[in-house]
């Protein structure tokens, strides 16, 4: 028989049970008191209802902070459903600040054009593009928000990410953290960023360091400033984005969620290697003779070997490439080679100032590029967009206006007047050559310098667009105000007569036709049920010859007042276009009665 354990045995079993339970259950209870007591609940959700739109969502500005300890990443102001219906077709955006847009403002990052580009070629379905793209984060925050998506059932999942592995946040080479390059450990501080008494126990603790303009972000996490090729860290950083980037594109694959990775593409032929390396700046050195003597794929061989060897880790090795074409494989994952569109698009093969706008980010032109490779490679592959292809007459892409264009050179300025793209200054130096330049903008136009201000007061640029907008009506400048009122309709969705005024501007003028369908179709997502939205947007399909949108924005106008004469009389017109003549007199006739009543 077993020998039962002794009563004294027990006693101490139970003493030692309750001298463990206690500290975890006070643990407990302290998480408990700060949920109940709503501590930092403005912290917790990646998407929070829109202010007086309640069926709508829009990415949380404070949920970003949980990822650095004093820095605040923008994240595109885009909305979406609530409630998915299934004319849904939404897609999720993930990656840095490529993704985001920067230098420029959200509208024109590749994810805005790319939803612009199914907007354009697709009919009879809300399209919604919501990107999350961050400035310096990496695959430890794609894996992190993964599981935070999946709920808000995404239809699609474009991912373009890898340049921040060695300085984003969690970074093999960063200084934010000191957590050393364990990938477990650094997913465990992930997980216990969603306690409250962890992000009680990490604010109290934590020294606020307030970034300033004398130093930009690239120069404060900066820790390894020089990471060597093939070297311990370099193959950490390759490790993490391996096991991170496996683990983010399972989350969505395995539940038949289609995943679209694109290559990563940057400036080569004029980046110069940031670091002091020998091997890099001789290798750049010999591309440029090269080049000199016409020998471009020899010359792309060195340009791309000087990055390589580039200590600074600011642009991504081509062995993540290698990673990220091997999903290709992976059931529901699909690559867009950007790597090979920047390519094409350079001059000699070899990519350089005219696809970027510095080091990596690329310029407004090469952002919708890419935004329509994507759309071909999703229109291509997935099933939902098979019925409702159909390509538009009508051109949404939008142009650079010329606040934006200056907003934007400011900004990107900003960044290669300092670390690491200008050696052996300090931060003084730095700034007054920076003041400089920014003094300069301020001599310039009126609307330069009201871009100039904007970035430097972080005004509203809603604000700003709305005295362009004005100056030009003043002016009688009908392309100075077409041209800003869009940017200002993407700062204001929710302003429906700002929204209508604009549409109603530009469709007084053909040549506006392409801003007006853009504005009118901006606004038909969140005013489904405008009578002026749906039958302007049939009117003007109408007249350029575009039957089958034509068609789907007059029966939605016919929903929302079957007696509508506009709509009754361009449902005329459809129908003796295609030659229908018994439908055309049969709307014709009720077309009359209304005049009749």
């Amino acid at each position: 028989m077993t020998a039962k354990p002794s009563p004294t045995f027990l006693k101490k079993s139970f003493f030692w049970l309750i001298i463990l339970a206690f500290p975890l259950a006070l643990l407990f209870s302290i998480e408990v008191l700060l949920r109940l007591s709503d501590y930092r609940a403005e912290y917790q959700e990646l998407f929070i209802a829109v202010p007086e739109h309640e069926d709508q969502l829009i990415a949380n500005p404070s949920f970003s902070t949980r990822y650095f300890p004093a820095f605040r990443p923008q994240v595109a102001p885009n909305t979406f459903l609530h409630k998915k219906d299934g004319n849904t077709f939404r897609v999720f955006v993930l990656g840095g600040s490529s993704a985001q847009g920067f230098p420029y403002n959200y509208y024109h990052s590749f994810a805005a054009n790319l939803e612009r580009s199914l907007l354009a070629e697709t009919v009879g379905l809300n399209i919604e593009v919501i990107n999350l793209g961050m400035t310096a984060i990496n695959s430890y925050v794609l894996q992190d928000v993964a599981h935070r998506i999946l709920p808000y059932e995404p239809d699609a999942v474009v991912i373009y990410a890898g340049h921040n592995e060695f300085y984003g946040s969690f970074g093999v080479g960063t200084s934010q953290f000191g957590l050393g390059n364990a990938i477990g450990v650094k997913r465990l501080i992930l997980h216990l960023k969603n306690l409250r008494l962890y992000q009680f126990i990490e604010r109290f603790i934590g020294v606020k360091k307030e970034q300033t303009q004398n130093r930009t972000l690239m120069a404060e996490v900066v820790k390894e400033a020089s990471i060597g090729f093939e070297g311990d860290i370099y193959y950490d950083g390759l490790e993490q984005f391996d096991v991170n980037l496996t683990s983010t594109v399972l989350a969505f694959t395995e539940k038949n969620i289609p995943v679209y990775l694109g290559t990563l593409a940057s400036n080569l032929a004029d980046q110069a290697p940031m670091s002091d390396n020998p091997a890099a700046l001789a290798s750049f050195e010999k591309a440029n003779v090269l080049l000199r003597e016409d020998k471009s794929d020899s010359a792309f061989h060195y340009f791309e070997l000087a990055k390589e060897y580039d200590g600074i880790r600011f642009r991504a090795p081509k062995e993540l490439n290698k990673f990220i074409a091997s999903y290709e494989q992976l059931d529901h994952s699909y690559v867009v080679d950007v790597y090979e569109l920047a390519k094409q698009q350079s001059v000699n093969g070899i990519p350089g100032n005219n696809w970027f706008t510095d080091h990596l980010h690329p310029t407004a032109a090469a952002n919708q590029a890419i935004g329509k490779l994507f759309y071909e490679r999703i229109a291509a592959t997935h099933p939902k967009l098979e019925n409702h292809l159909s390509s538009s007459t009508i051109s949404l892409d939008l142009a650079l206006s010329s606040f934006d264009k200056t907003y934007a050179e400011v900004q990107i300025s900003r960044l290669l007047f300092g670390y690491p793209f200008v050696k052996n200054q300090n931060a003084d130096q730095e700034r007054i050559r920076f003041e400089s330049y920014y003094n300069q903008q301020l001599n310039r136009s009126f609307i330069d310098s009201l871009a100039a201000l904007t970035w430097r007061t972080q005004r509203q640029s809603s604000l700003s667009l709305t005295d362009i907008i004005n100056s030009g009506t003043a002016q009688g400048d009908s392309l100075s105000v077409m041209q800003h009122y869009v940017p200002l309709a993407y700062w204001q969705l929710f302003n429906k007569n700002l929204l209508l005024k604009g549409a109603n501007y530009a469709l007084n003028n053909r040549e506006l036709d392409s801003q007006s369908a853009l504005i009118l179709q901006l606004a038909a997502k969140n005013f489904p049920k405008e009578l002026f939205i749906t039958s302007s947007l049939a009117a003007l399909y109408l007249v350029n010859q575009d039957l089958k949108r034509a068609e789907f924005w007059l029966k939605k106008a016919e929903s929302i007042n079957p007696d509508d004469s506009s709509t009754l009389y361009n449902f005329a017109r459809l129908y003796a276009i295609r030659k229908d003549s018994v439908n055309a007199k049969i709307y014709f006739d009720k077309y009359r009665k209304t005049l009749e009543n």
